[in-house]
């Protein structure tokens, strides 16, 4: 009998540690589809780049859009550039000048504070020396906040770009038309991007625009040149009737390349970067290891 219990606690054992490898491998699995899905798609870049400090102006500026109170002259001043830089960084529908004017006084005044009272610990002088120049970095935060967040927006595209040509050309080539091929794209893949050519695509063909209308301004909301040339490439074909298919997958040989150079370039500056915590943290510790012994014999010589 206690053999029978031992041989059935032995099976109950393997077989829940089979079904917990099982699991655990299912798991991983899915995990691995999931991350691989991400990379083709260029997910991986589409997070944006504006987490963090740049994450948080933002989000203060769409609070403050909502606000129904008109602000003074004055506190315009400088916002002239704070609508092309919304448009390029996609958040034309979350935030508005106001918006931003207002984050930026807040800036000012929490950024002036924060200096004064850095320095008052020292002196009046460096009291005030800290206010201006607090109200200095308050001041350009909030341009700085949309320079990330262009700059996460241009990256993302880069990184989806190269792919979307390629199914708009696998599309043209099989013989379905520019709008059922930018369809296909849009229910295929994620992202802002594909969205945002869907919406496009709805928009022209419920007539509320041109299609050179929709695309033209769907690219002015990218800092891309390259886009923008696949604009002008559709909207040169559908006015001349030249073949579109050609020209668009020159232009994805062209987008591959450039997103080639673009990591190169990247993996190139990674050592660069290194060199910062190695001369900061490591070498100090090793030159202390090596130096210090000589350096004690040297001081009880003397």
């Amino acid at each position: 009998m206690g053999v029978l219990v031992t041989v059935g606690a032995a099976a109950a054992w393997v077989g829940g540690s089979c079904a917990v490898a099982q699991a655990l491998r299912s798991h991983a699995e899915a995990a691995r589809a999931k991350r691989l899905h991400a990379i083709a798609s260029g997910a991986a870049e589409r997070a944006r780049p504006s987490a963090g400090l740049a994450e948080a102006v933002v989000r203060r500026a769409q609070d403050l859009s909502r606000a129904q109170a008109p602000l003074a002259g004055w506190a315009r001043l400088g916002t002239a550039s704070f609508e092309g830089r919304v448009r390029k960084a996609g958040l034309e529908r979350r935030v508005t000048v106001d918006g931003l004017a207002r984050t930026r006084l807040e800036a000012v005044a929490l950024c002036a504070v924060a200096g004064a009272v850095a320095g008052a610990g020292a002196s009046g002088q460096l009291a005030l020396a800290g206010a201006v120049a607090g109200a200095a970095a308050g001041a350009g935060l909030v341009p700085w906040a949309l320079g990330r967040c262009v700059e996460a927006r241009a990256r993302a595209l880069k990184g989806c770009l190269s792919e979307t040509i390629e199914v708009l050309c696998l599309g043209l080539r099989s013989g379905l038309s520019l709008d059922r091929s930018i369809e296909l794209y849009a229910s295929c893949f994620e992202g802002d991007f594909a969205r945002e050519l869907d919406e496009a695509r709805m928009e022209w063909q419920s007539g509320l625009a041109t299609r050179e209308a929709a695309l033209r301004r769907l690219a002015a909301t990218y800092e891309a040149p390259l886009l923008a040339r696949v604009v002008d490439a559709i909207v040169r074909s559908a006015r001349f009737g030249s073949p579109l298919a050609d020209t668009l997958e020159s232009l994805a040989v062209e987008a591959r390349q450039t997103r080639k150079a673009d990591v190169e370039e990247a993996v190139m500056k990674a050592p660069v970067k290194m060199m910062v915590p190695v001369g900061t943290l490591i070498l100090p510790s090793m030159l202390i290891l090596v130096l210090g012994p000589v350096l004690l014999d040297l001081a009880q010589g003397w």
